[in-house]
């Protein structure tokens, strides 16, 4: 065995597992990147449902960073916080935002923006790096591959002469 043949069966044997990662990759990301798409649909079903006997508030954001935001809101005279675990640059400290609350009872809410808002961020986030990555190893694949198979062809007609 030659040289040019086994340097072409290792490139590509490199070229297919690239690829096939690359493949894997975006398969993987994309189906992550769209079920997070429909967990925000789930999201905003949840809350049309609510809305429909909720009322509508100005919340202002009292703290926005380290991974939450807090809204804080009034509710009949009273004022009552909630917490998200959800960390926008889209809104900071002091921002004004819609908080629809139930009025039988006010501590339970919901701040729509932030909530669909992130999961369809994430969701492209998702999608985006897991088809740019998945895109860099298909190249890279094919970028092994292609000389491996010219080297196995040179080889052969090396070999047969």
């Amino acid at each position: 065995m030659n040289g040019k043949k086994v340097g072409g069966i290792a490139l590509t044997v490199f070229g297919g597992i690239f690829l096939f990662m690359g493949l894997l990759f975006g398969v993987i990301f994309g189906i992550v990147g769209g079920a997070m798409g429909g967990a925000a649909d789930d999201v905003n079903a949840e809350f049309e449902e609510f809305a429909e006997y909720a009322v509508e508030t100005t919340g202002v954001v009292v703290d926005a960073g380290d991974g939450a935001t807090t809204v804080e809101y009034e509710a009949d005279g009273d004022y009552y916080q909630v917490d998200y675990t959800i960390s926008t640059s889209e809104y900071g400290q002091g921002d004004y935002i819609s908080v629809y609350y139930d009025p039988d009872n006010p501590y339970s809410c919901m701040v729509p923006e932030l909530e669909s808002g992130a999961i369809e961020m994430m969701g492209g986030i998702f999608s985006g790096v897991g088809i740019g990555v998945g895109v860099i190893f298909i190249i890279v694949g094919l970028a092994f591959m292609i000389p491996g198979i010219i080297m196995l062809k040179k080889s052969k007609t090396t070999y047969e002469n």
